[in-house]
């Protein structure tokens, strides 16, 4: 499957950029792989959030109480 890379223009601050610049050279990174990846991972915990929340807000849903849940792992043998 080839990817298309689409260039995007951004503002961010002097204090992040220099973060971003760091890390990239201290990883021998591109600046954009860097922002890829991050924006991947961001939308990823979005995603997991959104589908959590949609489980805890469905009446029908099982989950389980965190209290039987702690006292089933500090008892286990």
């Amino acid at each position: 499957m080839t990817v298309t890379l689409e260039p995007v223009s951004v503002s961010i601050d002097s204090i992040l950029l220099q973060k971003l610049d760091n890390l990239a050279k201290n990883t021998n990174s591109s600046k954009s792989l860097i922002i890829q990846e991050a924006i991947e991972y961001y939308l990823e915990e979005i995603a997991d959030f959104d589908s959590a929340f949609e489980i805890l807000n469905n009446p029908n849903s099982e989950y389980l109480n965190w209290e039987s849940v702690k006292d089933e792992l500090l008892n286990k043998d």
